[in-house]
């Protein structure tokens, strides 16, 4: 209903407001490191995703120190039933399979979905070259694996 619509929106109120946060030196510090990590220099895109969310007023299941881990937050969402494979809604989590053009490494990768239009799903990531970034994807890519909606 409208209490989902207006939560939604103040998840990318905040995920739009860090928009151009980058890394120091491009090693995982500076402003994300500390914003989002506790000052913990790791890779960050799920850092950035709980910490929106903490911020908008909605948890992400799970213990905050492991949901620096995309394969945690899937996990948990799963678990509580928050998890879907398609019709990503503004607000949504969105999951990948791998870290793609984001960064360098093995690993996962995850964002915050802003809006879906003509087949592609638009995105606001952490961690995507060292900063905080809109990117785009068609709706049927292989390395998405499915969307998550706090509540």
């Amino acid at each position: 209903g409208l209490s989902g619509k207006r939560s939604g929106s103040s998840v990318l109120d905040v995920a739009r407001s860090q928009l151009g946060v980058r890394e120091r030196t491009g090693r995982n510090d500076g402003v994300p490191a500390q914003r989002y990590a506790n000052g913990r220099r790791e890779p960050w895109c799920a850092d950035f995703v709980s910490w929106v969310h903490r911020q908008a007023g909605k948890q992400i299941p799970g213990n905050q120190r492991s949901l620096a881990s995309v394969q945690h937050m899937e996990d948990q969402m799963k678990k509580h039933g928050m998890f879907h494979k398609n019709n990503p809604k503004p607000g949504d989590v969105i999951f990948f399979k791998n870290r793609g053009g984001s960064d360098r490494g093995s690993g996962r990768h995850v964002g915050i979905v802003e809006r879906v239009a003509n087949g592609r799903v638009y995105t606001i990531e952490g961690n995507s070259g060292n900063m905080v970034r809109r990117r785009s994807y068609p709706l049927g890519l292989r390395r998405i694996s499915g969307y998550g909606t706090a509540r």
